[in-house]
């Protein structure tokens, strides 16, 4: 979330500049899914395209992932999940974009 917080705070050059580039892969796709689905989700907020890299196949979580891992919050995830993160297989509930 600290990114996120970051890149909401930059000017609008600097916020695709620091997108621009591919980060390392993690190696585990449901991670490598839901940094792409960030990177996405952030870009739309700002009405920027995302960067090519989010749509590369290994951004790509396979099967879904439901972050929250208790079957009883997938339906609330199925629902609340951003767009960005739907369309890299990463299903959160609302709360998990809430701040302290």
């Amino acid at each position: 979330m600290q990114f996120a917080d970051d890149f909401r705070s930059l000017p609008a050059g600097a916020r695709r500049q620091l997108v621009a580039e591919a980060p390392e892969l993690v190696g585990d796709r449901r991670y490598d899914a839901a940094i792409a689905g960030l990177v996405e989700h952030l870009c739309a907020e700002r009405g920027m395209g995302a960067p090519g890299w989010t749509a590369a196949p290994e951004r790509f979580a396979e099967p879904w992932w439901f972050p929250a891992g208790l079957p009883a919050l997938r339906a609330r995830a199925l629902r609340d999940s951003p767009i960005s993160f739907k369309r890299h297989g990463v299903f959160v509930t609302a709360e998990a974009f809430d701040r302290v």
